[in-house]
């Protein structure tokens, strides 16, 4: 050999080591990579899916395989190269024994190896050589398979390769498997650690049910030794009645792996009854269940009391309703058994007095105009007891109109300068610029000013009265203001706070001697507040009062619907009747121009009838709503004079049906009730009202006016 042909094999053997030492330097490092992600990634499928991806490159297999389990016979997949094959279940024999031992198995035709035979059988694998590579042999056997559709292609390189992998494997799971169990015992360390340190009832149960830990709290708050409760049913525990419940959670807890949480009654060593509230959670992989309760017996206990105490207070509730309802109806019903006497004992004082006048006598025309005032006190007193009550039994309601301001605070003026004259005081009325009109409740508007006034009057004796009337420049023009001032008695502090009470006079001698009830100002106050508005008070002794109503210049309400009326109503009304007063002509017919009286108390129509005969006008009456509507018909009367409460069918539906009525709707209608209601008059189609005791010159001059 000559001397170049020596330096050309010298450089292809040199070539030939290079191209070795790059194959095994590549292949160290696959197997590197493949040990690193034996041993770091948790996951199985991800480690194994990095693993087959590193190792087809070294081995060049078409598909892998890897089982694992308790027994070598019976070993299951846990990941594959195979797009969805998900389950396979390998039998070892003596190739997978050999593997498994550190040495790996090249097979040369599958179909000569009975741990094949069976699983091409079931799977219909594609393999005609495989080479067997074991991973581990303990704790639990993991076989690592590789396969190719070309028989004997995996050679004794192959092999090698194998081996070296197997072994460097082996080590890797087992470094992994002692990682994992120390931190698997440090883990138990701080569990057991937190178990100790935790108030709060804490466990550990197998998926049957059964306790495997315990912690002192739990033992302590059930009342048992220190470790008693374990291997005892969780269940078992809990009170009979609450058992199925808690039964129902943990399975609930088994299927979804969800946390869940309830409350429980459960049973102490001595048969007391204790709540706890718990949270569980499952570990799906270890298969246990994690328990935390807490003792809510106080709590559970206090929301008893409470419960109780909201009971109670929700009787003693309505039976303050009660209570409250059946006041405003002995109110109501007081009103109208006081109203109705007085009614009478007015009208005849009056006709009595103007009789007495007529003929001369006056000796007891002072004592009759007495008994007049003291009857229209009381009156006064009982409007004012149940106004009060209507609005505490919120039944009062608004009802807005537009109405020019000045005219109705003039209106009041002269209402009340009766009272200003009696008691010697000087009034003044400073009426603003641009006070214009106003979109509120008139009659409420009215009330609030002549009680503020009444009282002004009252309470100052020859002194001064001031009402200043002007635009609310803190509410941007768009409210009024309303101030009355006077010179009178005046209050203390003391007074000051309850002056808007109800049945609160101010406690001094000289107001003592002042008629009333108290009740003005409270209903003031009420008055202010439904209207949208408020009132203030300033007070000293001895020099005199102000007050400040703020109200704003439209009020918007809601209105009612009004009530629709049933057939059957009007058929009631149209039935015959019985035994009425029918006026008569001087032929002995019915007479045509008369007033029909339409109420149930006998003694309003004896002091009505009376009224009307002696100016003149024949009267007929009805002492139902029935028995009007039906004399209405049969009549025609110029006028009808209606009260509101009657049986059968009341004054308001009887006005609805005469307002509905072609032939009846054109009579003029007067309203003559106790209940003061005039916008409700007003709106299904009154002609005027009147509140009883009624006026009987008013009532003779709206009948002139009707003629």
């Amino acid at each position: 050999m000559t001397e170049s042909e020596t330096l050309r094999e010298t450089l292809l053997d040199l070539e030939r080591a290079r191209r070795k030492e790059r194959e095994l330097r590549l292949e160290t490092e696959g197997l590197l990579r493949g040990l690193e992600i034996l041993g770091s990634i948790t996951d199985t499928r991800a480690m194994f899916g990095g693993l087959f991806e590193i190792l087809q490159d070294l081995l060049g297999f078409e598909q892998a395989y890897v089982f694992t389990g308790t027994r070598v016979d019976a070993m299951h997949l846990v990941a594959t190269t195979c797009s969805g094959l998900e389950e396979m279940c390998w039998r070892g024999e003596a190739v997978t024994r050999q593997a498994l031992g550190g040495e790996p198995v090249a097979v040369f035709n599958t179909a000569m190896i009975a741990e094949w035979q069976d699983l091409q059988r079931s799977h219909a694998l594609v393999a005609s050589s495989a080479l067997h590579i074991g991973l581990r042999q303990e704790p639990e056997p993991s076989l690592m398979v590789c396969t190719h559709s070309e028989p004997a292609f995996f050679s004794a390189k192959h092999v090698q390769l194998a081996r070296r992998f197997s072994m460097l494997a082996t080590q890797a799971l087992l470094n992994r498997d002692l990682r994992e169990l120390k931190l698997q015992a440090f883990e138990r360390s701080t569990r057991d650690q937190f178990f100790q340190a935790s108030d709060d009832a804490m466990c550990i149960l197998d998926a049957e049910g059964r306790l495997l830990q315990t912690n002192p709290s739990m033992d302590a708050g059930l009342g048992y030794a220190p470790g008693a409760l374990g291997g005892r049913a969780f269940d078992a525990l809990v009170v009979e009645e609450d058992r199925e419940r808690v039964r129902g959670q943990v399975r609930a807890l088994l299927s979804r792996s969800a946390s869940v949480g309830f409350d429980a009654r459960f049973t102490t060593e001595k048969g007391q009854q204790r709540w706890l509230q718990w949270k569980m959670s499952f570990d799906a992989d270890a298969r246990i269940i994690y328990g935390s309760g807490r003792d809510i017996t106080e709590q559970r206990e206090a929301e008893d009391a409470l419960r109780v105490l909201n009971e109670e207070l929700r009787t003693t509730r309505d039976e303050a309703l009660q209570a409250s309802k059946a006041k405003s109806t002995f109110l109501a019903t007081m009103s109208h058994e006081l109203r109705t006497p007085l009614n009478a004992i007015m009208g005849y004082s009056e006709i009595v007095l103007e009789e007495m006048s007529a003929e001369g006598e006056t000796m007891y025309a002072d004592d009759l105009g007495r008994i007049i005032s003291a009857g229209k006190h009381l009156v006064s007193i009982i409007s004012n007891v149940l106004e009060l009550s209507k609005i505490e039994a919120e039944r009062m309601q608004v009802h807005p109109e537009p109405f020019e301001l000045r005219p109705l605070v003039e209106e009041v003026v002269a209402s009340v300068g009766p009272l200003f004259k009696k008691n010697e005081n000087d009034f003044e009325l400073r009426c603003g610029e641009g006070v214009g009109e106003m979109v509120s409740d008139a009659a409420k508007v009215r009330q609030i000013l002549y009680n503020l006034l009444s009282n002004a009057a009252r309470f100052t004796r020859q002194g001064q009265v001031r009402l200043d009337v002007e635009v609310d420049s803190a509410r941007g023009g768009e409210g009024l203001c309303f101030r009355v001032e006077d010179t009178g008695v005046g209050m203390s502090p003391e007074q000051l706070e309850s002056v808007f009470e109800a049945f609160s006079q101010a406690d001094s001698s000289w107001t003592r001697t002042v008629d009333g009830t108290g009740l003005g100002l409270a209903i003031t106050r009420h008055l202010c507040d439904m209207l949208g508005g408020e009132i203030e008070v300033a007070s000293e002794l001895e020099v005199g009062s102000v007050f400040r109503v703020r109200l704003p210049r439209e009020v918007k309400v809601v209105a009612g619907a009004s009530e629709d009326l049933e057939q059957a109503l009007v058929r009631s009304a149209m039935t015959r009747s019985e035994g009425n007063s029918l006026p008569r002509d001087g032929a002995g017919g019915e007479a045509q121009d008369c007033v029909l009286v339409i109420d149930d108390d006998p003694d309003l129509h004896a002091l009505m009838r009376r009224t009307l005969e002696s100016a003149g006008v024949a009267m007929a009456s009805a002492y139902n709503g029935a028995e009007g509507l039906h004399l209405a018909h049969r009549l025609h009367p110029r006028a009808i004079v209606l009260d509101v409460s009657m049986p059968v069918i009341d004054g308001w539906d009887v006005l609805r049906l005469l307002r509905s009525d072609e032939e009846l709707r054109e009579i003029p209608v007067l309203v003559v009730t106790m209940v003061d209601n005039r916008p409700k008059a007003r709106a299904l189609g009154a002609d005027q009202f009147l509140l009883k005791p009624f006026d009987r010159q008013a009532l003779l001059g709206w009948l002139e006016k009707q003629r």
